[in-house]
């Protein structure tokens, strides 16, 4: 009888078990979905306030082409849609927000003088870069990539798809961009992008209202959840290597990034910001899936105050 009750007392803590591990992992997920969510609605937040005013040309440029402007592209004619900006003081990059800092690898910080391995240097310096970086830093994750030394996790970029930059103006020689799936298709969106029509006008120029308007992103992921197409009731691998990226500069092309830290990364190449696209990559019964994956957006409006 003792034995009986034993093995019932072995299936009832299974079972609670079971849900408690679950009610816990979903405890983690939604805490990591309100705490990413607050940090972007804050960045954003700041980054239309700060626009709004900086001191920028009324007439005659683009938000997007105000943000995505180089100070060495200025007065340069190979970049026409930058002229606007060559009696600016201070650029967007500078002085609010700079994608060039998204990814940045622990050689380029030796270069500048700083240990990627040391906490103190690294505060120091996420300390000099604009302030919307700064904001999003706590998104940032370690990777690694075919580039790195060893085994040893060599990059801090912010979730998404990795790109090598040939811009000679690239301060990191990266970027990284949100990919956006739509069906089979998939495109590619800046992590804080202008708010534009569908032929790419938006109300920035005081002609069309004098408005900042921006939109923040981010790839939530969730590797306990798969991603699937359900066939005959089989989920299905979804194959992501083979998709194209619409939608991003010329001058960026694809790399493979090799998931998160060596320790959590079992099978190499997998995990939920691994794979080309940084979609994810999960081994399950013998089938390579994508992790559960949306993209969190946020948005932020701001009248513009200050011309020059």
């Amino acid at each position: 009888m003792r034995r009986r009750e034993s093995g019932a007392v072995m299936v009832e803590f299974a079972l609670v078990t079971t849900v408690l591990l679950l009610l816990v992992g979903a405890l983690f997920d939604f805490g990591r979905v309100f705490f990413v969510a607050q940090q972007g609605q804050r960045a954003v937040d700041f980054a239309a306030r700060e626009l709004a005013l900086l001191p920028l040309p009324p007439t005659g440029i683009s938000l997007r082409d105000a943000l995505e402007c180089r100070r060495a592209e200025v007065g340069d004619p190979a970049f026409p849609q930058c002229a606007a900006l060559a009696g600016v003081p201070l650029l967007p990059r500078e002085a609010i927000f700079d994608p060039d800092w998204l990814a940045v690898s622990c050689a380029t910080l030796a270069g500048l003088g700083f240990d990627c391995t040391d906490e103190g240097d690294l505060d120091a310096f996420v300390s000099r870069l604009p302030v919307v970086n700064q904001m999003l830093w706590p998104l940032m994750i370690w990777d690694r990539t075919d580039a790195c030394p060893g085994t040893a996790p060599c990059l801090l970029r912010y979730p998404g798809a990795l790109f090598a930059d040939a811009s000679p103006a690239s301060p990191t020689g990266l970027q990284v961009r949100i990919p956006v799936l739509d069906g089979d298709a998939i495109r590619c969106v800046p992590v804080i992008e202008p708010i534009e029509d569908a032929v790419g006008t938006g109300p920035f120029p005081v002609e069309r209202g004098g408005m900042v308007s921006l939109r923040w992103n981010f790839p939530f992921q969730a590797a306990s959840l798969l991603g699937g197409r359900a066939e005959d009731g089989v989920l299905q691998p979804i194959d992501v290597v083979d998709l194209d990226c619409a939608g991003i500069p010329g001058s960026l092309t694809e790399q493979e990034t090799l998931g998160p830290l060596p320790a959590l990364d079992a099978t190499p190449g997998a995990g939920p910001n691994a794979g080309p696209l940084g979609l994810g990559r999960h081994l399950a019964r013998a089938r390579e899936l994508r992790p559960f994956r949306r993209v969190l957006s946020t948005e932020s409006l701001a009248r513009r105050e200050l011309f020059l």
